[in-house]
């Protein structure tokens, strides 16, 4: 189960939206913002990723030093999490004690967002497990989308696309993580939107290209579309048609709308 950590103590983080802050009774908020909406939301996904977006304007909201805004960013295994003056550090791995401790916050550099301080809800311990009982693996799902690298030093890697929203870039938060330095930090997104998928470039230095043309926006993909990323070009192939979770369909929505405003 994934955790915010502080020092010794944790903070579990169950399945579907984790908010952080405010008068709500899965959280405890510190005295300044009792009374108010929570600041941050962390979604874990059945698949075990997870996202956290801010969700009040004057909250200050940062992941490895990123400012993070109402799109949810991506959180990776020992991203730092900064929520005002306070730090935390995302935890993916299973924890193997039955129950988190209140959750104590660490002061980082000085600034003038509103302050948190976080405790987890209480939980009970599982069930001893009988002698004869034996673990069951879940196959994964068929992917969304497939994305495989065919020129350059990275040819021959495949990522699969599990999400009907997937960031690219260099950038370690990104789902799809393009390790080579003509590729910007955050470079694009692939959305799908109903049964279309779509390639959306984020103002990238060395642009974004398919089948040839460098996009300023968002264009449309279809089966063996050749994207380039930089120096870096790959292959598109959707799987076979699998509707992702309503949740993420309505990130979708508002995403694309957010998009078209900036073209």
């Amino acid at each position: 189960m994934p955790s915010l950590t502080s020092g010794a103590d944790r903070l579990l983080l169950s399945a579907g939206d984790n908010m952080l802050g405010g008068d709500i009774s899965e959280m405890v908020a510190s005295a300044p913002v009792a009374n108010v909406t929570p600041v941050a939301k962390v979604t874990v996904f059945p698949d075990g990723t997870a996202t956290i977006a801010r969700i009040v304007r004057r909250a200050v909201v940062r992941v490895n030093k990123r400012n993070v805004g109402v799109t949810p960013l991506v959180l990776r295994h020992g991203a730092r999490v900064d929520i005002g003056r306070h730090r935390f550090a995302y935890d993916a791995a299973p924890m193997s004690e039955p129950a988190p401790r209140r959750l104590a916050t660490t002061p980082v550099a000085s600034s003038n967002a509103v302050t948190v301080l976080l405790a987890a809800p209480v939980i009970p311990p599982a069930p001893q497990e009988s002698a004869r009982s034996q673990p069951v693996s879940t196959p994964l799902p068929p992917p969304l989308a497939l994305l495989e690298v065919t020129r350059g030093k990275l040819a021959g890697e495949r990522w699969r696309i599990d999400r009907a929203v997937s960031t690219l870039g260099r950038g370690v938060e990104n789902d799809v993580r393009v390790a080579d330095h003509s590729v910007s930090t955050s470079h694009a997104t692939l959305l799908l939107k109903g049964d279309d998928w779509f390639l959306v470039d984020l103002r990238s230095s060395n642009g974004t290209h398919v089948d040839g043309h460098r996009i300023s926006g968002e264009r449309a993909l279809v089966r063996g579309s050749t994207i380039r990323l930089g120096a870096v070009e790959l292959t598109f192939t959707p799987t076979a048609s699998r509707r992702p979770p309503a949740s993420s369909t309505r990130h979708v929505a508002g995403f694309a709308e957010r998009f078209s405003k900036l073209w």
